[in-house]
């Protein structure tokens, strides 16, 4: 784990650069630039729900929410592709598991 203050200075430098070249994240859309007034995807939603699986894996409560937030705006060809980079990562069963619980608070 790194410092605290490592971590604030990076990315208080971190958004600086984002934010100078209109870079934001959507959590369900994943990461975007703006070009020509159109956003243009830099992390397609199946990398980052791969990615959120990752951290589920690691432990991370947060990610498994996220995951299933992104994947419900997901159509199916990009289900799929979650699926092909789940199997790739060895989490396709932990995939399956987080897809099928509960969320906390439904609304």
């Amino acid at each position: 784990m790194y410092p605290a203050e490592i971590f604030r200075d990076t990315l208080s430098r971190l958004l600086v650069v984002l934010t100078n070249h209109k870079v934001r994240f959507h959590l369900t859309d994943g990461i975007t630039s703006v070009a020509y007034g159109e956003p243009i995807p830099v992390v397609s939603r199946p990398d980052a729900a791969a990615s959120k699986l990752a951290w589920a894996a690691k432990g991370s409560h947060k990610s498994r929410r996220d995951l299933r937030q992104i994947v419900r705006h997901m159509p199916s060809s990009e289900r799929a592709e979650l699926g092909r980079l789940a199997g790739l990562l060895g989490l396709g069963n932990l995939l399956a598991e987080i897809l099928a619980e509960m969320d906390e608070i439904a609304g």
